[in-house]
C-alpha cells in the first residue's frame, strides 16, 4: 500500500530549534506542503508541546536551548503511551560520529547535518511518516485481532 502525499503532509511536526532556525524551517516546511508545524524554541517547552499535541514527528536540534536534547528525547520517549511510536529526527551543525552515535543511541531515529540538504531532509521526513503509519496500521490491525479473538473465545 503506497501512502498519497497529502495524507502524510497532514501530519503533526514538531520543530524544536533555536527562534532563527524554526522560524526558517517552519516557513520551508510549510512552503513545501506540510500543514500541521508546530515549534518549540526551548526543550521544557517542547516536551510540554509534545504531551499536548502528540505530534506523528519531532524535528530536534541537538543544541536546543534550554534543555540538554538527550534528557528532551528521553522525556518525550516517556510521554509516549505504551504501543505507540513517534519518530525522532535530530539536526546539528555538528555531523561528528560521535555525536551522531550519541543522539541515535539515546533515542533519536535519524540525524540530519547543517546546513541541511533541503531535498533529503524532505525525503527523510515523509520516511519517518511513512515508517509512523505503517507501524501504527499494524498496531490498529493487531487490536482489532486481538478484540476478535476475545469474542471469538468467549462465544466458544
Amino acid at each position: 500500500m503506497v501512502i498519497d502525499d497529502s495524507t502524510l503532509k497532514s501530519g503533526r511536526l514538531l520543530l524544536v530549534d533555536a527562534p532563527d532556525a524554526v522560524q526558517f524551517l517552519a516557513r520551508s516546511l510549510l512552503q513545501s506542503g506540510y500543514v500541521n508545524v508546530s515549534v518549540a524554541t526551548d526543550g521544557c517547552h517542547a516536551v510540554d508541546l509534545f504531551r499536548e499535541l502528540q505530534p506523528d514527528l519531532v524535528i530536534l536540534d541537538v543544541n536546543v536551548p534550554g534543555n540538554d536534547s538527550l534528557r528532551v528525547i528521553d522525556e518525550i520517549r516517556l510521554g509516549m503511551a505504551k504501543d505507540d511510536f513517534c519518530p525522532i529526527l535530530a539536526l546539528s551543525a555538528d555531523g561528528s560520529q560521535p555525536l551522531r552515535r550519541r543522539v541515535l543511541a539515546g533515542g533519536a531515529n535519524d540525524f540530519v547535518t547543517k546546513p541541511i540538504d533541503f531535498v533529503e531532509f524532505m525525503l527523510r521526513i515523509r520516511n519517518l511518516l511513512e515508517v509512523r503509519y505503517y507501524i501504527n496500521r499494524l498496531l490498529d490491525d493487531k487490536r482489532a485481532l486481538e478484540t476478535r479473538l476475545r469474542k471469538a473465545l468467549a462465544s466458544a
